[in-house]
């Protein structure tokens, strides 16, 4: 995954949720005014990802001893 920063654009009364990130806000801005050209009286807001937060370590507990000879 890419976790370089990006934009979105979001329209409240949408059907479906944002699907593409653009690369930079001008390209993003450029995009919402085409969507809004297409769709009049709707809004078309240009979000940024500020951050991105995630956790990533997995450890491993064994349960039983290990210096016995169980063949399972």
């Amino acid at each position: 995954m890419n976790d370089d920063a990006f934009f979105i654009i979001w329209c409240p009364t949408g059907r479906q949720p944002p699907t593409r990130r653009h690369p930079t806000r001008e390209i993003a801005e450029h995009e919402a005014r085409r969507l809004a050209a297409l769709a009049p009286g709707q809004s078309f807001y240009v979000l940024a990802a500020l951050s991105v937060s995630s956790k990533v370590d997995v450890t491993t507990r064994e349960l039983r001893p290990t210096d016995l000879q169980i063949p399972f």
